[in-house]
Order: structure tokens, then C-alpha cells, then sequence
């Protein structure tokens, strides 16, 4: 062969050239097949994970959406109660319009008594109502706390079913964090739950009253019953242990109950002439009633009481040569006497002769020199018991409120909002032919 044509021969010149371009191409396609691959199982883990995250946000927003349920069924109960305290409310009102008015000869005076005992029978179906709404409530707020402590987990469980779905290959397993941390919320006042109450019973109102009156004036009145029922919550919501309506007079008798049924026994009183105790139970008892009616006697109004009394009457003079002569005109023994004023004008003191009283004349009369004066001394010796006239408080009990009593709403805990709602999805995926583990974030 002619060495000549061999060097000018070109033919498969470019077949060196073409393998390695060939080998070139083979590893850009592989590359972006692998590339892609990776790409695609990225986008499928991070669809895994944004599924996942937003399954578990939702099954918490349902919880707070069955937390707002549950508060909305407590103010709907405890509305009642309210309903039923404003109408004693108003009957109240009717009252005091209709006393005046009968005062001066009107024709309500017969409606007075058939508006008290409507009153009455209100107050009885508001305590019937509260007997059943007070457990009901806290039934209420205990499945409010199972729901807040238990939507958590469920959500936790339906983030991990979403995150093993097939579809979501190579995710093999994730979880959202915080893992069971309870819902953002916290146990609300009940004074909230009064206030809501009023509003929905004003809101009941306002859609039967005429529609010719402007909605601003029913907003109005809708807050200033829903504030009312807060300033008041003690008597529409009964949760204190009295509400002050008022003071009536009445006569109290001491000693008080403490003593009262050992000391009306007939041992323990004292003679009915002398005023003189013959035992030591009626030494106790007549202590015991000075003490308490003095302490009482001290706020006003006593009305009457018996007491042992002993009086004497003297005449006393001062001769010329500055000596004091007295002649005893009259001597009281001691004796039981009940006296409708005190005495004593609130100074007496117990533990021997209570008090004295002296009254002194000028003697007038010519067996006596001009000097001459009468004293009329009047001793106290005991105070055996009293009546006393006192203010009492006009209340209507209720029991006093604690957790136990009524059910709580729960509301949003804006400590813990929004960091509290936020939610971080975690997933861990692998491929099937090979043992590459991923493991990637998403957030909601």
C-alpha cells in the first residue's frame, strides 16, 4: 500500500471525534435524567410535606371552629338564666312605678301583689333554670378541654397517614412540630360568657321590637345590657354569694342563737320580783345578754329590755359648821323592770352595777334648811336581755362561684398567638433501588 494515499486518506476522520462527543451526549442525558429524577422527587417531598402540614392545620382550625361551637351553646344556655333575671328585672321596675301610683288612689293598687308573686315565680323558674344550666356548662367546658387536648394527637395522626400515602413516594414517613402541644387557647372569665349571654338576649329582643328603630339605637342597647350583665354577673348569672338589693328593719332579740336556747329555759331566768339570779346558769345567761346587748346598744335602736333595778330617795344638807347630814326618804328594793329606753344612754358596762342615774332637786319645803337638795339615785344592776331594732341587708343568695360551679369559655391566648398556631412539617423519604435518605421542611 502506497504510503502516500494512507496519509491523505480521510475517510472516518470524524469518527473519533463522534465517539467522544457520543460519550459526551450519553452524560448530559444521564445527568439531566438524574438531575430531573431528583427535581421530581424534591417537588413530590415537598408536595408530601406542604400536604401534610396543611391536613394538620386544618383538623386544628376544625378544633377552634368546635371551640367556638362550644362557647356559642354555654352563652345560648346561660342566655336563658338571663332572660328569666331581666324579667324579674322589669317586674321590679313595675313595682316601684305602681306604689307611688297607688299612693295617690290610682288603680294599680291590686296590680302590686299579682306583680310580686309573678316575681315569685320567676325567681323559682330561674333557680329551676340555673340548677340545669350550671352542669350543663360545666359538661361544656370539660369536653372544651378533651377537644384541646385531643386535636393535637388527631392532627398529629393525619399528618403522619398524609405522609405515607403512595402518591407521595419516596416520602416514607413525616410529622408536623410542635408535636401535641395543646391548642392556642385558655380558660376565659365568666364574666365573658355573662356578657355574651346579654348580648344574644339583647339581640332576641331587638329582632322583635318594630324594625322603624335604627339599628345604631339597638347596637346601643345590645352593648349596654351585655355591659350591664358584666357589672352585674352576681345576680343575672348567679355567681357570688349574695347581691344587695336592699335593707329592711328588724327587731333582733340577744343573746343571740348561741345562747338563746339555754338561756330562755325557765331555770336560767331570774326571779320575776326581785330581778335576782338563784342559779349560776342565769349568772351566765344575765353576762352574756349584758354583754351582747350593750355591744348592740352601741349601733342604736334599741326598743326595750329587763334589767334589775334598785332606787333610793335622800334628802341631804350642809350644816353651819360644814358637816353633810342626809335623811333617807325612800328605798326600792331590788326588782325586774323592762324599760323601752336605755338608762344608761349607751355608757353602761358590765361586770358589777352597770350604771347609775342621779337626779337632784332643790327642797323647798320648811322642815329642811335652804340648802337642802333631794337625790333620787337609780342603780342598774343587770341586764338579764334586749331587743334591739337593726338594718339587715336584703340579699339573694346564691352560691358562691368557682371553678367547679360554672363551666369556663376557652378563648384565644394571645401569649401563645401566633407563634402557637404556626405549624413545621417534617418528612423523611428514601429511595426504593437505592439507600439515599432525604429528609426536608416545609412549613405552615
Amino acid at each position: 500500500m502506497d504510503r502516500r494515499k494512507i496519509t491523505r486518506n480521510t475517510d472516518g476522520a470524524l469518527m473519533v471525534m463522534a465517539v467522544f462527543v457520543a460519550l459526551f451526549m450519553v452524560a448530559i442525558v444521564y445527568h439531566v435524567a438524574g438531575v430531573g429524577g431528583a427535581a421530581l422527587e424534591q417537588q413530590t417531598m415537598q408536595d408530601a410535606a406542604d400536604a401534610m402540614t396543611f391536613s394538620a392545620a386544618t383538623a386544628k382550625a376544625r378544633g377552634m371552629n368546635l371551640l367556638a361551637m362550644i362557647n356559642l351553646i354555654m352563652a345560648a344556655a346561660v342566655a336563658v338564666l338571663v332572660a328569666l333575671r331581666l324579667l324579674m328585672v322589669v317586674i321590679a321596675i313595675l313595682i316601684i312605678i305602681c306604689i307611688p301610683l297607688c299612693y295617690f288612689g290610682g288603680s294599680t293598687c291590686a296590680l302590686i301583689p299579682k306583680l310580686i308573686d309573678f316575681e315569685i315565680q320567676v325567681n323559682n323558674w330561674a333557680n329551676d333554670v340555673e340548677d340545669i344550666v350550671q352542669p350543663l356548662t360545666r359538661a361544656l367546658a370539660k369536653a372544651a378541654d378533651v377537644v384541646n387536648q385531643a386535636v393535637p394527637i388527631l392532627a398529629q395522626a393525619e399528618a403522619i397517614h398524609i405522609s405515607t400515602r403512595d402518591i407521595y413516594n419516596p416520602a416514607k414517613i413525616g410529622f408536623v412540630w410542635p408535636l401535641v402541644e395543646e391548642l392556642p387557647t385558655k380558660e376565659g372569665p365568666f364574666e365573658l360568657l355573662c356578657a355574651k349571654a346579654a348580648k344574644n338576649v339583647a339581640d332576641v329582643v331587638t329582632f322583635l321590637l318594630p324594625p322603624i328603630i335604627p339599628d345604631a339605637v339597638m347596637d346601643k342597647f345590645g352593648d349596654g345590657l351585655a355591659g350591664l350583665a358584666t357589672s352585674f354577673s352576681s345576680f343575672f348569672c348567679g355567681t357570688s354569694d349574695s347581691n344587695e338589693l336592699g335593707s329592711r328593719t328588724e327587731e333582733v332579740a340577744y343573746p343571740g342563737n348561741d345562747h338563746r336556747e339555754e338561756c330562755t329555759a325557765e331555770s336560767a331566768l331570774p326571779d320575776p320580783g326581785t330581778g335576782e339570779c338563784g342559779n349560776e346558769q342565769c349568772k351566765k345567761c344575765s353576762r352574756w345578754g349584758c354583754a351582747a346587748c350593750l355591744n348592740a346598744q352601741e349601733r342604736d335602736g334599741y326598743q326595750r329590755g329587763q334589767w334589775t333595778r334598785s332606787r333610793k330617795i335622800w334628802v341631804e344638807w350642809t350644816t353651819s359648821s360644814g358637816q353633810l347630814k342626809k335623811k333617807i326618804e325612800d328605798e326600792e328594793d331590788k326588782r325586774l323592770v323592762t324599760l323601752k329606753e336605755d338608762p344608761c344612754d349607751g355608757t353602761g358596762s358590765c361586770g358589777g352595777e352597770i350604771c347609775t342615774d342621779e337626779v337632784i332637786d332643790l327642797v323647798d319645803e320648811p322642815q329642811y334648811p335652804d340648802n337642802a337638795r333631794r337625790v333620787t339615785q337609780t342603780t342598774y344592776h343587770d341586764l338579764h336581755n334586749c331587743i334591739i331594732e337593726e338594718e339587715l341587708e336584703m340579699n339573694i343568695e346564691m352560691e358562691q362561684a368557682n371553678e367547679d360551679d360554672w363551666g369556663r369559655p376557652r378563648i384565644l391566648d394571645e401569649e401563645q398567638f401566633p407563634e402557637g398556631a404556626r405549624l413545621r412539617g417534617v418528612v423523611l423519604g428514601r429511595r426504593d433501588a437505592k439507600n439515599d435518605l432525604y429528609f426536608l421542611k416545609a412549613y405552615a
